[in-house]
Parts: C-alpha cells; sequence; structure tokens
C-alpha cells in the first residue's frame, strides 16, 4: 500500500502513541479533516448526529490474517492461510462473530472490501499480452517489422517467454488467444474509465449546493403569481401517495 507524504508523516507521528492518542490525532489532523469535507454533501443546512463509528480491518500479512482495531495495543492474529485458500476464508469465520455479536446487540454495521483497481489490473495483462502477442508473430513469421523489446520488458516477462511453445500450431493457438485477451482488457479499460468518469460527475453533483438554485426558482414563480398553486399541487401529490 503506497501513501502519501501526509499519512506518512501521521503514522510516524503516531507510531510510538497509544490507541486512544492515534484516535485524537487523527480526529485533529486538518488534512484528514480536509478529505472529510471534501467527500462531503454541501448543503446549507448542518444536521448535528451523536453516532461514533468504530472501524475493525481483516488484513493478510506474510501468509497470515491479522485483525486491526483501533481500541487494541496492536495486531490481533486470526489465522494462517491455508495452502491453495484465498485469505478471505480464513478471516470469514472471525467475521462472522463479530456479526452475530452486532446483530443481538442491534448495533447497525457495514461490512466494506478495499480492492484492487480493475483498470491497472486490466493494464498490466495489456501490457504483459501485447508483449507476448509481439513475440509470438515474430515466431511465427507474421511480423516482418522488427521492434526491439527493452532489456526491462524481457526482464519482466522473462517467465513467461520461456513457457512459450515451440510447437507452431500451438504458439498460433496461443496467438489468437493472446489477441483475444487483449482486446478484453482494452473493453475493461475503457468500461473503467467511463465508470470513473461518471463516478466523477455524480460526486460533483453531490457535493454542488442546488439551496440558491431553489431558492432563486421560488422567488420566480412567486413574482410570477405561482408559487401558491405550485405548493398546492405538491401538498396534495404527497397526501395521494401517502394514501397509497
Amino acid at each position: 500500500l503506497e501513501m502519501s507524504e501526509t499519512l506518512k508523516s501521521l503514522r510516524e507521528f503516531t507510531m510510538s502513541l497509544d490507541p486512544k492518542l492515534k484516535g485524537i490525532a487523527l480526529e485533529n489532523s486538518e488534512a484528514v479533516k480536509d478529505a472529510i469535507r471534501a467527500c462531503k454533501k454541501t448543503s446549507a443546512f448542518t444536521l448535528r448526529l451523536s453516532n461514533s463509528f468504530y472501524y475493525i480491518s481483516f488484513v493478510p500479512y506474510k501468509g497470515k490474517v491479522f485483525e486491526l482495531d483501533g481500541l487494541q495495543d496492536g495486531p490481533i492474529f486470526i489465522g494462517a492461510i491455508e495452502e491453495g485458500k484465498e485469505w478471505i476464508q480464513t478471516a470469514k469465520e472471525e467475521l462472522q462473530k463479530c456479526i452475530e455479536c452486532f446483530t443481538k446487540s442491534q448495533i447497525e454495521y457495514y461490512i466494506m472490501a478495499v480492492l484492487p483497481d480493475h483498470k491497472e489490473i486490466a493494464e498490466e495483462a495489456l501490457q504483459r499480452d501485447q508483449f507476448l502477442a509481439l513475440e509470438c508473430s515474430k515466431r511465427l513469421g507474421l511480423d516482418k517489422d522488427i521492434i526491439m523489446a527493452s532489456p526491462d520488458e524481457i526482464e519482466k516477462y522473462k517467465k513467461q517467454l520461456e513457457q512459450l511453445p515451440a510447437d507452431k500450431s500451438e504458439m498460433q493457438n496461443l496467438y489468437k488467444a493472446l489477441n483475444m485477451s487483449i482486446a478484453k482488457n482494452k473493453g475493461i479499460i475503457f468500461l473503467e474509465e467511463q465508470k470513473a468518469k461518471k463516478w466523477k460527475e455524480e460526486n460533483e453533483k453531490r457535493r454542488h449546493n442546488y439551496i440558491p438554485l431553489i431558492l432563486q426558482m421560488l422567488k420566480i414563480l412567486d413574482r410570477k403569481g405561482s408559487l401558491a398553486s405550485v405548493i398546492k399541487k405538491s401538498v396534495e401529490e404527497e397526501l395521494m401517495k401517502s394514501a397509497k
């Protein structure tokens, strides 16, 4: 996990503190406050809530699963990851215990997952497949132009190069499969870019303060003498919905 300079500084500063003081330092960090404000919906009205949030995380590390609890002194060992299984299987039993405990106590909870960036994964796969497809085309005599791969690329995909088939028929099948994979990953990258663009637009709309616009529209309706009828119609519609 790559951290920003702000998080690195905060981590170094709080490393020797106990959990309570770490929480206070995090609470009072201006950078953290700014990040929260940036995601907060803009509104002319502020509603004060007394809810507090408590976070527990499960993370894999060097073949083991640990629980990170902000109120504990350090990571709690959950269990070793069994060979051939996903680490989430090891964390599942402990997570289930937490869910049962929260449910019995009628505590509202949310389960969130931190996932890899699908675009980055597709870009890495695309780069690999394009390199291998080019190598296959050279060996099959399809590529007449001599394109030299960089030493870094050769070193990076050394293992995959060693596994390329010597048989021409197998090489042709692999070449077709690589081109299909290239098309697939290009499609994934395009969809992820569109998704990110949509999320950005939705977030900008969510954070925008529409109150001045609404007030201005109400003033215009009032000047036209239509405000009372619009309010009456709106109230009647809401009453009809409630009756249903």
